[in-house]
This record gives C-alpha cells, sequence and structure tokens, in this order.
C-alpha cells in the first residue's frame, strides 16, 4: 500500500469532527510511518482551529490535542478559545439556552469536569443552578470524572452512556428520583455519589458495572440493603449514612457477609440489627454503625473483623465496648458516642484505652 498516496485519506479523518475518527487516523498515521511527517502540521491545525471562531473546528482541536497527546500544551489557549467561541462576556442571563450549555466548559481540565456548587467551591455561587445536564457535556465523552453536585438535577439524561471513560459520577445533593438503565453502559466507572437524592431502592441493574468500588446512596428514602448486594462483586465501600431522618431503621440481610471485597460499610444514625454474618467480612477495615437513641443489636461476630481500622457503634453500651475492646489489633479508631445515659465512667473508660492498641483514638462523647 502506498503511504503518500493515503495522506489525504488520513487527513480527512485526522480532522473529522468524530473523536473516533481522529483516533482512527492517528493509528493510520503511525502504521503507514506518515505520523512523523504529519506532526507539525496537525499541531499547527490545532492552533488554527482553536481560534477559528468555528464551533465545529474547536472541537476537532479538543480531539486532535488530545490524540496528539499534547493537550497539556495547549490548555492555557484551549479555555479562552472556548469561551471567545461562546461569547461569556455577556450576561448570563442574556445568553440563550444553548449558550448557557456550552458555559460548562469553563469547567473542565483535562478530563474533568468540576460544577460543583458546594459551600466549599469557591466558584459555587457563580455557577447556574441545573435541572438536567448540560447539553455540552454530550460531546465531551473523554471525561474520566464529572462533579455536578448541588443542583437541582431531576433525572439524567438517556445519553448518560456516552462517557465510556467516565471513573468518577458524582451526582451528591440533587433531586433524583429513578436511575436508568444507561448507567451500565458506564463501564469503567468505580464511584457513584449520589447522597442526598431521592432514590427509593438501589437498582439491581448497578450489578452490571464491574469496576464500581464506591456507591453512597446515603440520605435518600432507603429503608433496606437487597439480598443481591453481594453481586456487585467489586464493591469495596457501602455508604448509606443519613442525616435527615430519610430513613432512620434500615434492613441489612444476612447475605451481606459475601461481599468479600467490602473494606467501608456506613449505615451511621440508622437503627440497625447487624446480622451474625457481618463478621464474615474478612476484608472489612472500617465499620461505622447507629447513631440512634437506643443501643443498637451489635453481634459478637463483629471481633471476628480482625482488620478494622476504623470501628464506630454509636449506641453502644460502654459494657459493650469494654467487652470486645481488645480483639481489634489493627484498630486505630473506636467511637462510640452516645447519650448521656450511657456515657462510661471514668473507670471504664480506661479499661478499654488499656485494651485497644496504644496509638488508637477513643471517642466517647460529642462534641458541640
Amino acid at each position: 500500500m502506498n503511504a503518500i498516496s493515503d495522506i489525504p485519506k488520513i487527513k480527512n479523518l485526522l480532522f473529522s469532527p468524530e473523536e473516533k475518527n481522529v483516533l482512527l487516523g492517528i493509528s493510520l498515521a503511525k502504521n503507514q510511518g506518515v505520523f512523523a511527517e504529519l506532526a507539525p502540521e496537525l499541531h499547527e491545525i490545532v492552533q488554527q482551529f482553536l481560534f477559528s471562531g468555528n464551533e465545529e473546528q474547536v472541537y476537532q482541536a479538543l480531539h486532535l490535542s488530545r490524540a496528539l497527546d499534547t493537550y497539556h500544551q495547549f490548555a492555557r489557549l484551549i479555555h479562552p478559545a472556548i469561551q471567545n467561541l461562546c461569547g461569556w462576556s455577556v450576561n448570563f442571563d442574556q445568553l440563550t439556552q444553548e449558550e448557557k450549555d456550552d458555559y460548562w466548559v469553563e469547567f473542565l481540565t483535562e478530563k474533568q469536569l468540576y460544577a460543583s456548587r458546594m459551600y466549599s467551591n469557591p466558584a459555587h455561587s457563580h455557577i447556574p443552578e441545573q435541572t438536567s445536564f448540560p447539553r455540552i457535556l454530550k460531546r465531551l465523552t473523554f471525561l474520566e470524572e464529572i462533579d455536578l453536585s448541588c443542583h437541582k438535577i431531576t433525572h439524567l439524561p438517556a445519553w448518560i452512556g456516552v462517557f465510556q471513560q467516565l471513573k468518577i459520577l458524582n451526582l451528591y445533593a440533587n433531586r433524583i428520583e429513578v436511575l436508568p438503565m444507561a448507567l451500565t453502559r458506564l463501564q469503567q466507572l468505580e464511584a457513584l455519589y449520589l447522597h442526598g437524592n431521592c432514590l427509593q431502592e438501589i437498582p439491581h441493574f448497578l450489578t452490571q458495572l464491574p469496576h464500581l468500588k464506591t456507591l453512597d446512596i446515603s440520605d435518600n428514602g432507603i429503608w433496606s440493603i437487597p439480598a443481591w448486594i453481594p453481586e456487585m462483586e467489586s464493591l469495596e465501600a457501602l455508604v448509606l449514612f443519613t442525616c435527615w431522618g430519610s430513613s432512620p431503621d434500615l434492613a441489612i440481610p444476612k447475605e451481606i457477609g459475601q461481599m468479600k471485597n467490602l473494606k467501608l460499610l456506613n449505615v451511621m444514625t440508622h437503627t440497625v440489627d447487624l446480622p451474625h454474618s457481618i463478621g464474615e467480612l474478612s476484608t472489612l477495615e472500617a465499620l461505622k454503625v447507629g447513631g440512634g437513641k437506643y443501643p443498637n443489636a451489635i453481634p459478637e461476630s463483629i471481633t471476628q473483623l480482625k482488620n478494622l481500622t476504623h470501628l464506630q457503634l454509636d449506641g453502644a453500651s460502654p459494657e459493650f465496648i469494654l467487652d470486645i475492646a481488645g480483639e481489634f489489633p489493627q484498630l486505630q479508631t473506636l467511637s462510640f458516642k452516645n447519650i448521656e445515659d450511657y456515657y462510661p465512667t471514668d473507670q471504664q473508660l480506661e479499661q478499654i484505652k488499656s485494651k485497644v492498641p496504644e496509638d488508637c483514638n477513643v471517642i466517647h462523647a460529642y462534641s458541640y
């Protein structure tokens, strides 16, 4: 095959608005041995496209710079170019909906979109509150992390599955009631944060996410952990605490003991009856239970959890804590914060401290 005669075809691919075509063009150029020859021209085209004022060419430049592995070199040029294209110098209230959607590009880094409105984000007051995913994101298929926390998003779009490289999806404090099956297309997803939404159940199709390690569905309306939960074989952290009493009683099935990779289980501020099988979680490093007015039913099988580094049993009596305190050789933090009637005596506290590892921090009272 004549490599020189293929160069026009390769260029057509490289200058395509479709990222898959750009990647194919790069691959062909390398296979044909003409990549080095084309590289200077491609770098020049990237800069020309960035300032062309043409939306399609700007996105071609984004795809091409990533394919060339030179995105970081152009990062300081890319954002101003897109800003100029979208005309962000005007008052935001005067923008069309399409222009408002394009506004989100400002919050891009190389592979992340961080547009959280949390108080910890210094720019949160300048981020327009959204009720749905900005449409511009549909074109940013290279994203590995999306943070749209603290908005008013009510649903996820059917095209949520376009993010084939997405690893972290943070939708903390939105208004989502139902998760779409399209989430199963996020085959690289490792962490899903849905704290503070309006979910009523954990959907079974999440078992189709083979790399999901962290699932935070706290402060929703979820009253039970399903018996099929061990099917989420890669899960390492399951967080179901509640701050606002959204589901004060939580049912935990005996099958939870089959989760052989679980490292963190957080069911704080629930009234929880832990199953005896909790002791089978040999990989568990952090267990956080309780927070209700009365002591929870805590089986002694938790003493089998020899890898625990953090144990929080709010609501447990000092007598129970004293019985089990010496069973965890790796323990770094032991907390059993309680209402006044369950405070340990000074003697009990000293006995507990004498049983835990020397550097273990013992917390027995809330700080107000």
